[in-house]
């Protein structure tokens, strides 16, 4: 029997994720239970009827298009005030779940009182933000940025567990969106950002990156 579940929905006011909910429920009284997304204190204050995490934000992850599609959505800072309160009020938690991009985002969640945050892009080309959020939540400095060796490593290594785990052919095909993350910010990686979208091999992806240490590497 599942200790934890989680029904992800863009957005969780469609009456069969409520439903879901509810059955879920039913079916696992003791698990706790998370839904969401949600951008309303009355919706989030509902779905504690039956779930103990909410999560809340609606239109401002990189890929949600829910916002514009259904008109529903409402600014984060906004959003966490009010459905942090209302779930306190009740022994509930929020999730703030969107918009995530660096450390100073998931502090400025903590601070209006979110219980958890959903990382998603934050965490794109930069594993390390969970080093750095977690130094940052212990009251130490956080370890500092690492350099560009480093990140080129990290990205090869990346997409050989993916092979291991998927297959050489469907781990290119990721690392065409994936690798590029790890040059963001990099200045004249045009030329690179270009060769990785045409990886077929891990040898394409380790040849990428030693061109990167060796070309761009200040």
């Amino acid at each position: 029997e599942p200790r934890n579940i989680c029904i992800d929905a863009p957005n969780f006011y469609v009456p069969k994720a409520l439903d879901m909910l509810e059955q879920a429920r039913k079916a696992f009284p003791d698990a706790v239970i998370m839904v969401g997304n949600i951008a309303s204190g009355d919706m989030c204050l509902k779905l504690l009827d039956n779930a103990d995490i909410i999560k809340c934000g609606i239109g401002s992850g990189s890929a949600c298009l829910t916002r514009k599609q259904t008109g529903c959505g409402v600014p984060m800072v906004s959003l966490i005030l009010e459905c942090a309160d209302i779930a306190h009020s009740v022994n509930g938690h929020i999730c703030a779940d969107g918009g995530i991009v660096d450390v100073g985002d998931i502090c400025k969640a903590f601070c209006l009182n979110a219980d958890f945050v959903m990382i998603g892009r934050g965490a794109f080309g930069n594993p390390w933000i969970f080093q750095q959020v977690n130094a940052l939540l212990n009251g130490t400095a956080p370890p500092s940025e690492p350099d560009l060796a480093e990140k080129m490593d990290t990205a090869v290594r990346q997409i050989e567990l993916l092979a291991e785990q998927r297959g050489e052919h469907s781990a290119c095909l990721e690392a065409r969106h994936q690798m590029a993350w790890y040059l963001h910010g990099v200045a004249h990686a045009s030329f690179y950002r270009q060769q990785i979208t045409q990886v077929s091999t891990l040898a394409d992806v380790k040849k990428i990156a030693a061109g990167v240490k060796q070309d761009l590497l200040c």
